[in-house]
């Protein structure tokens, strides 16, 4: 399955592996490498290419806010790309 439901609520989450999907289909659409992302959101580069991979521990909520602005996005529609991507 993938998506998992928060263990605050029952609302299903998009998986860190769509999330992780829909970052990197945001950020090649915006022409923007991981390199670059890495450098206008102050995510070091290490962690940023991980997280990309779907790698060790998801993107947090101010992460996901900096790469929404890089890609000129909402953080909810980078969400919403992932549960469609999930689906």
């Amino acid at each position: 399955m993938a998506t998992t439901t928060s263990e605050v609520g029952t609302t299903p989450q998009p998986s860190r592996a769509a999330l992780a999907a829909a970052i990197t289909t945001s950020l090649a659409d915006a022409g923007i490498s991981r390199l670059e992302a890495s450098s206008l959101t102050g995510i070091p580069r290490s962690t940023m290419y991980r997280k990309c991979d779907g790698i060790g521990k998801a993107f947090d909520a101010d992460e996901l806010a900096l790469i929404a602005q890089v890609v000129g996005m909402k953080v909810s529609d980078l969400a919403l790309l992932a549960e469609r991507r999930a689906a």
